[in-house]
């Protein structure tokens, strides 16, 4: 176990630099987040909606702008009929004249990303039975979102959304041991 570091008042005065930002000011590159409420209150919409936002290049609930690229929306908990409906509330021909008219104010939208391309960036696992109970288990979710990569270098996808976690594993939510070894997986 290495020796504690502390620092000096000065560095934290001085303030430390953000790191890089997926969505603006809520979720930093390469971070773990979670989503935590009571049943049926909208996690999965909030989640497609992030998914939205991070495949398309476009701000996140009209407010804060996501950078990004390829996203994997795993889904253990819905049918795919219930998803498909829910997702075309957020991002289907209803939306198709915003996003153009994003592009009319913008010709060079942020960055690269054209927001008009979010079929070619959004992917989805609808009900194939993954489970984080393994580390197998989770390579095989690792996997497959490498195999959106584009040369070998490439991660994949810029965000993995999980909905719901306790539909991914066949443990205790409360037993912290548990959930530290399904943690660790990810």
């Amino acid at each position: 176990m290495s020796e504690l570091q502390p620092v000096n008042a000065s560095r934290i005065l001085m303030g430390v630099p953000m790191p890089p930002m997926l969505i603006e000011g809520l979720v930093p590159r390469g971070s773990l987040v979670m989503l935590s409420s009571d049943p049926s209150v909208g996690k999965t919409f909030v989640g497609l909606e992030a998914a939205r936002a991070v495949a398309s290049h476009t701000p996140f609930i009209g407010k804060f702008q996501a950078w990004g690229g390829r996203v994997l929306f795993v889904e253990e908990d819905e049918p795919e009929w219930a998803l498909s409906k829910q997702f075309v509330k957020l991002a289907g021909d209803q939306n198709q004249a915003e996003r153009a008219a994003l592009i009319a104010k913008n010709p060079e939208p942020l960055g690269t990303m054209d927001p008009t391309t979010i079929e070619e960036n959004l992917f989805f696992l609808v009900n194939q039975r993954i489970s984080l109970d393994t580390v197998e288990g989770a390579l095989r979710l690792c996997r497959a979102a490498a195999s959106l990569g584009t040369d070998p270098e490439d991660l994949g996808t810029d965000l993995i959304v999980l909905d719901t976690l306790r539909a991914l594993h066949s443990g205790d939510e409360n037993d912290s041991t548990w959930m530290s070894f399904i943690l660790s997986n990810l």
